[in-house]
């Protein structure tokens, strides 16, 4: 079973803001909705392991930063 860690979307954030990204990029590369992408990356919603996946691939970060 595939578990994200605990601070998965800080990861994720953290990631893509040293990339210089814009959300709005990210979400539409990852196949998300820019309101679903901001509210879990700012901690209100819970993210899934499938969305933080393509989040990870969309922004080229390994699987493994953000998988336990």
């Amino acid at each position: 079973m595939v578990v994200l860690k605990p601070n998965a979307g800080e990861i994720l954030t953290s990631e893509i803001e040293k990339r210089g990204l814009k959300l709005t990029y990210v979400a539409k590369k990852a196949g998300v909705e820019y309101t679903y992408a901001s509210a879990v990356l700012s901690g209100r919603k819970r993210l899934t392991t499938e969305k933080a996946l393509q989040i990870a691939k969309a922004i080229g970060l390994s699987y493994e930063k953000i998988l336990n």
